[in-house]
C-alpha cells in the first residue's frame, strides 16, 4: 500500500512539474510577443523627397527633449516586411509628418492604417504644403495614390480600409491630435514651434517643462530674440561679431531651414571650440536694416547650404557673391597661397550646379553692369568641391558628412586663426530672423568696371562645381545688391 501511494504522489508531481513548465513556456512566449524590442516612443512617418531633413531635425529635438527613442526609417528600418509589425507593437505615438504627397505613398498610407487600427497614438502635423484630399480623391484612392513597387494587400490592407483611415485622420473630432504649422512665420520659427507643438500635444507634463525651459538644446537655432506677452518672439538685432562661423541656408525653405539644423547639431561641439562666439544662421534673416553684410566680413568662415532654388535666391547669391570677394581679399592682405577665410559649399538633395547658360539670362539683368564681376566671383565659389549633405541617410552617413564640413572650415581657416579677432562667448549663438520682403533690400548702388587681369576665362562645369585653372581674376571694390528681377 505505501509503494502505491508512492507511485501515485510522484507521478502526480511529475504531471504538476509538466502542467507548470508549459504554463511558464506560453507565458515567456506571450511576453516575448507583447514586448518586442527595441521599443519606439515616436515613430515619424513622413515622405523623404519633401520632407527628410526636417523628419531628421523632428527626431533630434525629440530624442532631445525626452531622452526617448525616434523611429525614422533611414536610421531604424531594415525589412521592409516588418515595417507594419513594428508601428503595431512597438511605438507609443506615430507622428505623421504631412507634407505635399504624405497621404499619396502607400507605405506611409500602410503605417498610417495600421496606427489607427491598432489604435497607436496619433499626432498630425500639417505643413505649410499639404492640401486635404477632397471626398472624390478619397473615394478613388485607386489614382491617388501611387502604388508602384508596394502591394499593400499583401499586408492584409485594402484601399477601403486606407480610406477609413484617412476620414478618421483628418477628422477634427478624430484620435488624432493635430498641429497646424504657421503659415506667416519664416521657416525657422515655424519649425521651431512645430517641434515644441509636437511635444505638447503628446503629453502635458512635457508641455510644462517645456514653459519653464525658453529655449532647449538646438531650439535655440531656431528661437531667438525676447518673448512677447502673446508668446511670439520678436526678431533680435543681429550683431557682426568677429571669431563666428556664418551658415547661410534658402530663406523660407523649411527642408533647408531644418538641414541647418541637422549640421549645426552635428558639430555644434566643434563649432564652440574651432570658434568662439559659435554659429551664425542667416536663413530668414531680416535682410533689412540689418548689418548681414557685416556679419559675413566678420564670420571666420562661411558655410552655404546649396539648395535646389539656391540660384534663385538673391540672399544666398549676396552672401556666395560677398564671400568670394573677401576671399579675394584675404589672399590679397595675406599673402597666403589658401586664404585663411574658409568659404565651404555645402550640397544638399536636388541641387543642380550651374552651367554656362546659367550666367546670361536672367544672372545679368539682376546684377547689371556688375554681372561680370559677380558671375566670376559666383564660378570662383563653385571652384571649390562641394560636400555633399545627404539628409535622407543614416544618422551615421549624416554625422560622418558633418565632421568633413567641420574638417574643412578647420583646415583652411585655421591658417587665419591670428589675424581674426576673436570674442569670447560661453555658449553657442544661433540667430535666426523673421523674413523681410526681398524688395525691401534691393539698394541702387553701381561697381567700378571689372576688367580681366588675363585674357583668358573660365567656366563652370554643371554637375561638378569647378572651374578651368584659367580663371581670370577682376577687381572690383563693391558688389551691389541683387535686383527684384532674379
Amino acid at each position: 500500500q505505501v509503494h502505491v501511494n508512492s507511485v501515485v504522489f510522484l507521478g502526480a508531481a511529475t504531471l504538476f512539474a509538466c502542467f507548470l513548465l508549459l504554463l511558464s513556456s506560453v507565458l515567456w512566449a506571450l511576453i516575448g510577443y507583447l514586448r518586442v524590442r527595441p521599443y519606439y516612443q515616436f515613430f515619424i512617418c513622413h515622405h523623404k523627397q519633401h520632407a527628410q531633413a526636417q523628419a531628421r531635425w523632428l527626431k533630434i529635438q525629440l530624442h532631445a527633449q525626452t531622452g526617448r527613442s525616434v523611429f525614422i526609417d533611414s536610421d531604424d528600418l531594415t525589412e521592409l516586411d516588418i515595417l507594419f509589425d513594428i508601428v503595431k507593437r512597438n511605438v507609443r505615438t506615430l507622428i505623421a509628418y504631412a507634407s505635399r504627397e504624405l497621404l499619396m505613398r502607400p507605405w506611409c498610407a500602410g503605417e498610417l492604417t495600421t496606427a489607427l487600427a491598432s489604435r497607436v497614438g496619433l499626432v498630425f502635423v500639417s505643413s505649410p504644403s499639404f492640401v486635404e484630399p477632397t471626398e472624390e480623391q478619397l473615394d478613388d484612392l485607386e489614382n491617388y495614390i501611387d502604388w508602384a513597387g508596394c502591394p499593400l494587400v499583401r499586408y492584409g490592407i485594402l484601399p477601403q480600409d486606407i480610406s477609413e483611415a484617412y476620414r478618421e485622420l483628418l477628422d477634427p473630432c478624430g484620435p488624432a491630435k493635430r498641429v497646424d504649422m504657421d503659415t506667416e512665420s519664416a521657416s525657422g520659427t515655424r519649425l521651431s514651434k512645430m517641434a515644441r507643438g509636437v511635444l505638447a500635444a503628446c503629453t502635458a507634463r512635457l508641455a510644462t517643462d517645456l514653459k519653464a525651459t525658453r529655449s532647449h538644446g538646438l531650439m535655440s537655432a531656431f528661437v531667438s530674440g525676447d518673448e512677447a506677452s502673446d508668446g511670439t518672439r520678436r526678431p533680435a538685432a543681429l550683431v557682426a561679431r568677429p571669431d563666428t562661423v556664418v551658415i547661410s541656408s534658402l530663406p523660407g525653405c523649411d527642408e533647408s531651414s531644418a538641414a541647418a539644423g541637422v549640421l549645426v547639431s552635428n558639430i555644434q561641439a566643434d563649432l564652440l571650440a574651432f570658434a568662439r562666439n559659435g554659429a551664425v544662421l542667416l536663413a530668414d534673416a531680416q535682410y533689412h536694416g540689418q548689418p548681414i553684410d557685416d556679419v559675413v566680413a566678420n564670420a571666420r568662415a562661411i558655410v552655404v547650404l546649396l539648395s535646389p532654388g539656391t540660384l534663385a535666391s538673391q540672399a544666398q547669391l549676396r552672401v556666395i557673391v560677398n564671400a568670394a570677394q573677401l576671399q579675394g581679399r584675404d589672399a590679397e592682405d595675406t599673402g597666403l597661397e589658401a586664404p585663411p577665410r574658409s568659404i565651404v559649399p555645402v550640397a544638399l538633395p536636388g541641387f543642380v550646379f550651374p552651367g554656362p547658360d546659367y550666367y546670361l539670362e536672367p544672372f545679368a539683368m539682376a546684377w547689371g553692369e556688375a554681372s561680370r564681376g559677380a558671375a566670376h566671383r559666383v564660378k570662383l565659389f563653385f571652384r571649390s568641391i562641394a560636400v555633399q549633405l545627404a539628409t535622407g541617410a543614416s544618422d551615421e552617413v549624416l554625422r560622418a558628412q558633418s565632421r568633413l564640413v567641420m574638417m574643412r572650415v578647420e583646415a583652411r581657416a585655421s591658417k587665419g586663426q591670428e589675424m581674426m579677432g576673436a570674442n569670447s562667448s560661453g555658449s553657442i549663438a544661433l540667430a535666426l530672423f523673421n523674413p523681410a520682403p526681398l524688395s525691401a533690400v534691393a539698394e541702387a548702388a553701381s561697381a567700378e568696371d571689372c576688367s580681366p587681369k588675363g585674357s583668358a576665362t573660365g567656366d563652370t562645369s554643371p554637375g561638378t562645381g569647378l572651374a578651368s585653372d584659367a580663371e581670370a581674376e577682376f577687381e572690383c571694390m563693391e558688389v551691389p545688391w541683387l535686383q527684384d528681377n532674379v
